[in-house]
């Protein structure tokens, strides 16, 4: 069974920003998708793969994925709010 790493969520990312700096925005998005595929709930991700559709025209899908972010971020907000009292 494959053991997946935290880390490699960030590979990805990062991985998909670098290829997005360069211009290559087929590889990029690919790149965010798979972090998102291994962590669904990595606001990051939604953001920059939101940033990297919109660069293509996608804007539909690229606002789904900026609220995605803002949901996930919303939601983090909230709990750490909820742990303060």
């Amino acid at each position: 069974a494959l053991t997946i790493q935290p880390d490699l969520v960030e590979a990805y990312h990062n991985l998909g920003r670098a290829e997005a700096a360069q211009g290559n925005l087929d590889r990029a998005i690919e790149d965010f998708r798979q972090a998102l595929r291994i962590q669904p709930e990595f606001a990051a991700a939604h953001e920059s793969l939101a940033r990297a559709l919109a660069q293509q025209g996608k804007r539909e899908e690229a606002v789904q994925h900026y609220q995605e972010a803002l949901r996930i971020l919303k939601s983090h907000r909230q709990q750490a709010e909820g742990n303060r009292q």
